[in-house]
């Protein structure tokens, strides 16, 4: 016979299990790990009781207000709580049917798509397409005036879902993600939502900050203007958390802003930083802490970048020590993708540190990157897989010594690994700095292998196919610079014709550079310049012709390279103008003036790389001084008439 009394007082026990885990979740004050295990411990307790035949609408209530709980519990096992409340959520469905309980049935669709977008592993890319088909259910659901506000937050997290899909039309996918965002934004009220609003506002202009695009700066400013929109109900005092994670996205913003000046967007990033670091404390919020420490090292290793000679290397002492402090708590077991990312960091400024030490930076360097890429592979993380091989390919051309041959190799092979994901459709820009990088290796190998020289002028001709005059200046300057540089290097094939496209390309490159502004990379482009005039193979008028402008050049060059502020630079000049007198001195009817300036050339240069102990450099030009005098002692040679017997 049944005890009707007993199941009356079992279902009585399991609502009042029920209400108490309902109101456990909902707390906000406490310790919320704590309220949220005894919420759990609640709706088990309920389940117990409750059987989805006898009381469907309440055992789907418990199943949904568990995988809540499990979702938002940070203790024990995270993948494996997420998981169950997967399955919670499943169940509570079986109910929950969209015919019968349209509006429950989208918010579990909604939060099912969150714990998916939640789910760590290498599935991941998979999870978060899961997420985004549950937040698509869900705003089938949510429309109209009445669920304005829940369909601007779904909208929210799909926008949060296509800005994280780590893979495949990046670009596309962050478009979708501000679309979500501005759309969500529509919808909801900031008197009404002031949070959610400010939410918002913050997530928009992450997606900006993350978007990749040619030509940046508009972009980072929108990122700009939509975190300090949010600053305006985030306060230090109302909502610290919430107010030094946006200062700290502000910081990375101003960071990365090109432009002029660069110098003041990066000290603006760094008060940001030293901002968020008010509340983000080492022993109050570790992994937050060791973020900004993280940012605040690639700040002042920007600073190094522009900031004067002198205070250089004090800068990078300052990187290297907050790197550093972040692995304190970043490690390759506890957050291996922020290990890796330091790491990678890390060897970036060692990669920058200059002095006698060089060498030994440069190894240290290299560690950094293997380290990256233990954890960074091309299947898992392709676009940080990239950038590490490419940084690595950096450290190893900057290698010297005796094995400076096969440093090139590995700097080649590198390069090359990272064009497998730096392609000119999905990563225009990082492909042509790659190709770029990619021919200055193929050059200095060039010496062992010549047939690599041609590759190089290809692997220049791709890159400035992307990088043109109007977006990147500097950088197509460099391009025409190192363009010009292998053509005049190039010896086999038509000699003239190849020192004539040096020529254009080093002129290209002085639309650029100018003695005021950039006045060593002007003096450098304008030698070189010289030095092809003084190489071109022409005869009779057209080579004294081609002489003439190597010394205008090399004039030009010396108002920048004077010998008190650039000996070396001075003497290399000193000794190009005692060639091309040399040169100019084979002309019968003016030789001996150009012969004599030759050696005053000559003699000056010398001086400078004595004391400068050049000995390589002076034996150069020694050997040219002892031809000169030959050839001056073949000028004055007396001539004897010939007498016949």
């Amino acid at each position: 016979m049944i005890d009707h009394h007993d199941m009356r007082q079992d279902a009585e026990w399991a609502a009042a299990q029920l209400e108490r885990g309902h109101l456990l979740a909902k707390l906000s004050t406490g310790d919320r790990q704590q309220q949220l295990s005894e919420a759990i411990a609640c709706y088990e307790a309920a389940l117990q009781v409750y059987r989805r035949e006898e009381y469907p609408r309440e055992w789907a209530s418990a199943q949904k207000g568990l995988g809540d709980a499990l979702a938002q519990l940070a203790a024990g096992e995270r993948e494996a709580n997420l998981r169950r409340a997967i399955a919670c959520y499943e169940a509570a469905l079986q109910v929950y049917r969209r015919e019968e309980y349209p509006r429950e049935w989208a918010q579990l669709q909604h939060n099912l798509g969150t714990v998916y977008s939640q789910l760590p592993g290498r599935e991941r890319g998979e999870q978060l397409r899961r997420a985004i088909a549950c937040y698509k259910a869900a705003l089938s659901v949510f429309r109209g005036e009445q669920f304005a506000f829940q369909r601007a937050i779904t909208l929210q997290s799909l926008g949060n879902a296509w800005g994280d899909l780590p893979a495949g039309g990046r670009h596309r996918n962050l478009k979708r993600a501000i679309a979500c965002y501005k759309a969500a934004l529509r919808l909801c009220d900031r008197q009404k939502h002031p949070l959610e609003w400010a939410r918002l506002q913050n997530n928009l202009g992450t997606a900006y900050l993350s978007l990749p695009a040619r030509d940046r700066r508009p972009r980072l400013e929108r990122a700009i203007a939509c975190y300090e929109a949010a600053l305006q109900i985030y306060t230090h005092v109302t909502h610290p958390y919430e107010w030094a994670t946006v200062q700290q996205n502000r910081g990375n913003a101003y960071l990365q802003l090109p432009g002029q000046p660069r110098r003041v967007n990066i000290e603006r990033a760094i008060m940001c930083y030293q901002a968020a670091r008010r509340v983000f404390t080492r022993d109050a919020y570790p992994w937050e802490w060791a973020r900004l420490q993280s940012n605040l090292g690639i700040a002042y290793a920007g600073l190094a970048s522009v900031g004067e000679e002198q205070e250089r290397h004090s800068y990078l002492e300052r990187a290297l020590i907050c790197l550093q402090a972040a692995l304190e708590i970043r490690t390759s077991e506890t957050a291996p993708l922020d290990w890796a990312a330091t790491q990678l960091n890390l060897g970036n400024v060692y990669r920058s540190l200059p002095g006698r030490k060089r060498q030994e930076y440069l190894a240290r360097a290299i560690d950094c990157y293997r380290a990256a890429l233990r954890i960074y592979s091309r299947s898992s993380h392709p676009v940080e897989w990239a950038l590490t091989q490419s940084n690595l390919g950096n450290a190893y051309a900057d290698c010297l010594g005796p094995a400076r041959y096969t440093f090139l190799h590995k700097a080649i092979a590198a390069y090359r690994a990272a064009l497998q994901v730096y392609t000119r459709e999905a990563f225009p820009y990082e492909w042509a700095r790659v190709q770029h990088n990619l021919g200055v290796a193929l050059r200095q190998l060039a010496g062992h292998q010549p047939g690599l020289l041609r590759q190089a002028i290809r692997c220049y001709q791709a890159a400035l196919q992307v990088l043109a005059r109007e977006g990147h200046p500097e950088e197509w300057a460099q391009l025409q610079r190192a363009l010009g540089d292998a053509w005049s290097s190039l010896r086999e094939g038509n000699r003239y014709r190849h020192l004539r496209q040096a020529i254009a390309c080093y002129t290209a490159a002085l639309e650029v550079y100018r003695p005021d502004s950039t006045p060593t990379l002007w003096a450098a482009t304008v030698q070189a310049l010289g030095r092809a005039y003084r190489r071109l193979p022409a005869r009779g008028r057209s080579r004294q012709v081609a002489l003439r402008q190597a010394l205008a050049c090399y004039d030009q060059a010396l108002q920048v390279y004077t010998r008190e502020t650039f000996p070396c630079e001075w003497a290399q000049l000193q000794f190009e103008r005692g060639k091309t007198y040399s040169q100019l001195g084979r002309d019968p009817r003016s030789r001996s003036g150009y012969l004599e300036q030759a050696r005053n050339c000559y003699r000056a240069a010398l001086r400078v790389f004595y004391r400068l102990q050049m000995d390589r450099q002076a034996a150069a030009v020694d050997q040219a001084l002892s031809r000169l005098r030959k050839a001056q002692a073949l000028q004055f040679r007396p001539h004897l008439p010939y007498h016949r017997p």
